[in-house]
């Protein structure tokens, strides 16, 4: 269950959010399974946030810092990542079905066993991505 004061200060909006990650970098904010459907999080500062099992279907994510994050099991699909840093990011069985990861960083990140049928990988980095048992399909039936 996601921390629920960690959770009230980013709906709060990004800029507070991430004037608070400013203030506050010693906590590791856990956002564990929260409900963030179609949230606008462009440019939010999320690295090493626990997002495991988050709902981020929908989201803007555009531009977004989501470097050594814990995505595992979150379902992203239909999310707009342009741009988004993923370094390191563990999407270990995420959902990205469908995503815009459009000039997104995903060096050295855990997508294994992830689903990106669909996505819009076009420019992205996947250099030392680990994409074991990936589905990449194009999803064009």
């Amino acid at each position: 269950m996601a921390n629920q004061e960690h959770l009230d200060i980013l709906k709060q909006g990004v800029d507070e959010w991430n004037k608070w990650r400013d203030e506050n970098s010693e906590i590791r904010p856990d956002l564990f399974g929260a409900d963030l459907r179609g949230a606008h999080l462009r440019a939010a500062n999320l690295s090493g946030v626990n997002l495991s099992g988050a709902h981020l279907d929908g989201a803007d994510l555009g531009g977004a810092n989501l470097g050594g994050a814990n995505l595992r099991a979150a379902n992203l699909s239909a999310a707009n990542l342009f741009g988004a840093n993923l370094f390191g990011a563990d999407l270990l069985s995420a959902d990205l079905g469908g995503a815009n990861l459009h000039g997104a960083h995903l060096g050295a990140a855990n997508l294994a066993g992830a689903d990106l049928s669909g996505a819009n990988l076009l420019a992205a980095n996947l250099h030392g991505a680990d994409l074991d048992g990936a589905n990449l399909d194009a999803g064009d039936d």
